[in-house]
């Protein structure tokens, strides 16, 4: 019996996601072609999710479920591009600490959005089921242009935060269009009803690489590390 559509996109995402934990919070993240230039292996998670060892120096714990594989990062070992405006962190870090599988799935091209009514899913470590993966699906209820985030009618529930969103279009072409980052309730009534879901765009992440490029690209030329909380990679990844 062929899988359905939602089973093959799902699956084609599924070996890049991990789950993210911290001494203080839990998340889901996953795999994306790391900045052009850059030899390190790059995974993007909800800037909540990883704020507070960020300000704190904490490790940060990425678990590989396919592989069976697991790495501690601490500050020395990881380079974090923050963007706490959009909830979105890019970490970066060796290769030899977690091989992680090539994500082959494209990135939505930036400047590009979906409409209203469009099915998508997402992937992510829910609470509830701290170990397993699961999947999650709603339509585009509307799209947020000042946040360049989609409102959607499913539930994200926590420790989904940072999962990929995806939908597969017209041609049979698989694309990430952002994360997870949270859960609105309709709290109209005083009580709490159905919300929606916030994916945000992975627009920002885009204009984030054109950036990160331009420091590649100037890093070599002065050869001057940059720290961390300056979204540079440390010198022992160098």
């Amino acid at each position: 019996m062929p899988d359905a559509p939602w089973v093959r996109i799902a699956k084609a995402i599924s070996h890049c996601v991990v789950l993210i934990e911290t001494p203080s919070a839990r998340g889901t993240g996953f795999v994306v072609k790391p900045p052009p230039g850059s030899p390190h292996q790059a995974v993007i998670t909800a800037h909540h999710v990883i704020d507070h060892a960020l300000n704190w120096r904490e490790p940060i714990k990425i678990t590989h479920f396919p592989s069976g594989k697991q790495a501690f990062l601490d500050i020395n070992a990881r380079a974090i591009n923050p963007n706490p405006a959009r909830d979105q962190a890019l970490i970066q870090f060796s290769a030899t600490e977690l091989p992680l599988p090539l994500n082959t799935v494209d990135i939505l091209t930036e400047g590009k959005r979906l409409n209203e009514g469009v099915q998508t899913g997402w992937l992510g470590f829910p609470a509830v089921a701290p170990f397993n993966l699961c999947f999650f699906a709603g339509h585009i209820s509307s799209w947020l242009a000042p946040d360049e985030a989609y409102l959607v009618d499913g539930v994200a529930i926590n420790g989904v935060s940072g999962g990929p969103a995806f939908y597969e279009d017209e041609h049979g072409k698989i694309w990430i269009i952002g994360l997870v980052t949270e859960y609105r309730p309709n709290l109209a009534t005083g009580n709490v009803l159905p919300g929606v879901s916030l994916i945000r765009s992975t627009n920002p992440l885009m204009h984030f690489y054109a950036i990160l490029q331009k420091e590649l690209e100037a890093a070599k030329v002065q050869d001057i590390p940059k720290s961390e909380s300056q979204g540079g990679l440390p010198t022992s990844l160098k």
